[in-house]
């Protein structure tokens, strides 16, 4: 049984957007409830299952952040306690084995709490939902989306499948005509709040995660750069007898501990932007903002030159939409099923190394 969330997930996530200069990019909301037309029942299911998505995804990102900096950090003590020289430095090891155990009970809380599956089952129904309203609205049945057979979903017997199809069981449809005096209004909700609404988030989201992609990559570049000179530094120190007299040992020790610290960084720094996705997912918001902006631009135009809302315009436009987002759902679900809890590849390096 879901329960109301209370809070936002996690910080670490919205941490890094801030850090990365990223805005705040959310799911749409899922509309305005008209006093004509729209169906009261659909947006409020459709609204509890953003904020439920919202929620656990923001705790399953958060959670992969955390953990990766937490092994990062457990790499770094390990590396401090065998450069420095202090004779309490075994309090620096006793660190690590705390950092790596909470690393595992954070990946066992998320597993055991199914923060994953919670956050795919709650954003495709409230994206199913979002569909099925604007189909609805339109004298449409609800919106079905095939499931390709070798994504190996089996959405047919999730509890998402038999609760969409219970929500739109319980839901009428609009008591209503689609004429001169209704239509400006249900235009309004799925074609202005609804379709065009999904192609400015799209725009956002590729404009936020494409950028926190970019300096993720920027800054992972810059630090293999800056390993490469240190590389040679420390070598020249080691070869060179004049380089040997310039530099004090602990300058010496700095730049080995440096170039043992900075290539994991880097690689923290790039599974975090790899478990995230964010360059994958930028690309899918270009172009499904692209092509979302074209089917309500069209209808738009369609509508201009007749100079009022027509139900054939705005019942095709409808469809479009749907065609186009439908299939995306899905495979952004396929993509994202198999991308579970699991412990840092850093974590894995310390182990395995």
């Amino acid at each position: 049984e879901e329960r109301e969330p209370v809070g936002t997930g996690g910080r670490s996530y919205r941490v890094l957007r801030e850090l990365l200069g990223a805005a705040t990019t959310t799911a749409t909301d899922p509309g305005p409830v008209e006093p004509s037309g729209v169906l009261p029942s659909i947006a409020e299911h459709a609204r509890w299952a953003d904020r439920l998505a919202s929620y656990y995804g923001n705790r399953v990102r958060s959670n992969n952040i955390t953990n990766a900096f937490l092994a990062f950090a457990a790499v770094m003590l390990a590396s401090l306690s065998l450069a420095i020289t202090w004779s309490d430095r075994w309090t620096l090891a006793l660190l690590e084995p705390i950092i790596v155990a909470v690393i595992m009970w954070q990946t066992h809380a998320a597993r055991v709490g199914h923060w994953h599956e919670r956050w795919l089952d709650n954003r495709h129904l409230s994206e199913w939902l979002r569909l099925s309203d604007w189909q609805l609205q339109t004298g449409r049945g609800p919106a079905l989306v095939a499931v390709p057979v070798h994504h190996g979903l089996r959405l047919d017997q999730s509890w998402v499948n038999w609760h969409h199809r219970a929500i739109v069981r319980a839901t009428p449809l609009p008591n209503m005509r689609l004429d001169e005096s209704t239509l400006p209004g249900i235009w309004r909700h799925v074609m202005v709040d609804g379709v065009r609404g999904q192609a400015n988030y799209h725009r956002n989201t590729n404009s936020q995660l494409g950028g926190m992609a970019d300096r993720l990559h920027r800054i992972t570049a810059a630090l293999f750069y800056a390993t490469f000179a240190l590389a040679l530094t420390h070598l020249s120190i080691e070869r060179i007898p004049t380089f040997e007299d310039w530099f004090p040992k602990w300058i010496a020790k700095g730049v080995t501990l440096l170039t043992v610290l900075l290539p994991a960084l880097g690689a923290t720094l790039h599974a975090v932007s790899a478990q995230g996705e964010y360059e994958t997912l930028a690309k899918r918001s270009a172009a499904m903002a692209v092509i979302v902006r074209h089917i309500v631009d069209g209808a738009d135009t369609q509508r201009a030159k007749q100079n009022r809302s027509d139900g054939a315009i705005l019942r095709t436009a409808t469809d479009q939409a749907v065609a186009a987002m439908g299939p995306e759902l899905i495979d952004w679900r396929a993509a994202a099923t198999f991308r579970g809890p699991e412990l840092p590849e850093v974590i894995h390096g310390v182990s395995h190394g």
